[in-house]
């Protein structure tokens, strides 16, 4: 049976920051997370070097579900990226092109800067398939970022593409989705959106709002 996420509950199962009450999760702020591509490669090594046979699906639905922890616990998110929804999920939109960077793609979603910021970490093999070349550099990840990449591989990295792909089909995903223009192949989901289908979205949307 597929395990259901807001039955476990990110802000309930992963527990770094003291809790106000067992109904209430605290909201203990961090640094605000911005995008660094720097950071993203070690967080991908960070992901497959933890993972059997890491997949692009899987490092993308690592990435969300421990973004969704940490936005939970600490009002930020652990990799700063930007999701967008598209037909499989939510989807971390440059972590993603940094993958498809090291699969030698070359479109306009994929920066000249990328290629040889991943030349030395990873390749992508056969489309899919995350090769590391080398491990983390723990300096560029914070403690409760690597901590957040912990509980989402402890709690999902043993699950098949299916079942990875219907939990990251949540409300937030779905409330995203349905709303874009029947045209679109992807709507930009914020920090709003994902926080509101939280298990303690009151006090989260109370924190980015202030």
């Amino acid at each position: 049976m597929v395990r259901d996420r807001y039955t476990v509950g990110w802000a309930t199962s992963f527990s770094i920051a003291p809790q106000k009450s067992q109904s209430t999760p605290a909201v203990t702020p961090v640094k605000p997370s911005t995008f660094d591509p720097t950071e993203a490669v070690e967080a991908i090594l960070y992901i497959a070097e933890r993972l059997n046979r890491p997949t692009l699906h899987e490092i993308l639905k690592i990435c969300y579900f421990a973004d969704g922890a940490h936005l939970s616990q600490h009002g930020a998110t652990a990799t700063g990226d930007n999701y967008f929804a598209m037909y499989w999920g939510p989807v971390a939109s440059e972590i993603y092109n940094l993958l498809k960077a090291g699969r030698g793609d070359e479109d306009s979603w994929v920066k000249a800067s990328y290629l040889p910021l991943v030349a030395d970490a990873f390749d992508v093999k056969k489309k899919i398939n995350v090769v590391i070349k080398r491990g983390p550099q723990l300096d560029y990840l914070s403690q409760s970022a690597r901590d957040a990449f912990d509980w989402a591989i402890r709690e999902y990295g043993d699950l098949d593409f299916g079942d990875r792909t219907a939990l990251s089909h949540d409300q937030a995903w779905s409330k995203v989705w349905n709303a874009r223009p029947p045209d679109a192949d992807r709507a930009e989901m914020s920090l709003v959106d994902i926080a509101t289908f939280l298990s303690n979205a009151p006090e989260v949307l109370e924190y980015l709002h202030a």
